[in-house]
């Protein structure tokens, strides 16, 4: 079960201010979440066959036409020309 204080540093990260509701109303979802996720671990998975492509790079370049782009790049602290910009995750 996520703590009151892992649900606002949750919050926080997403920028949302949340009602006392609306907090605990994300940490029994978030709940409901990790316990399915939970389930999944117990799933019998020898028998899978494997798939030939684990990380399909295609569902990262697909192209979306979008109404108003400059609206949705301004929810974006930082961009760099038409897109959003942030920090890396990968290390070399």
């Amino acid at each position: 079960m996520l703590t009151e204080k892992e649900i606002e540093h949750l919050a926080k990260l997403s920028k949302l201010n949340l009602t006392p509701q609306e907090k605990e109303s994300f940490q029994k979802g978030l709940d409901n979440i990790v316990e399915f996720l939970g389930q999944l671990s117990s799933i019998d998975t020898s028998k899978a066959k494997e798939t030939g492509e684990e990380s399909p790079m295609h569902c990262f370049t697909q192209e979306e036409d979008f109404e108003n782009p400059k609206a949705l790049l301004s929810n974006s602290k930082h961009q760099k020309g038409d897109f959003i910009a942030v920090k890396t995750s990968l290390s070399e």
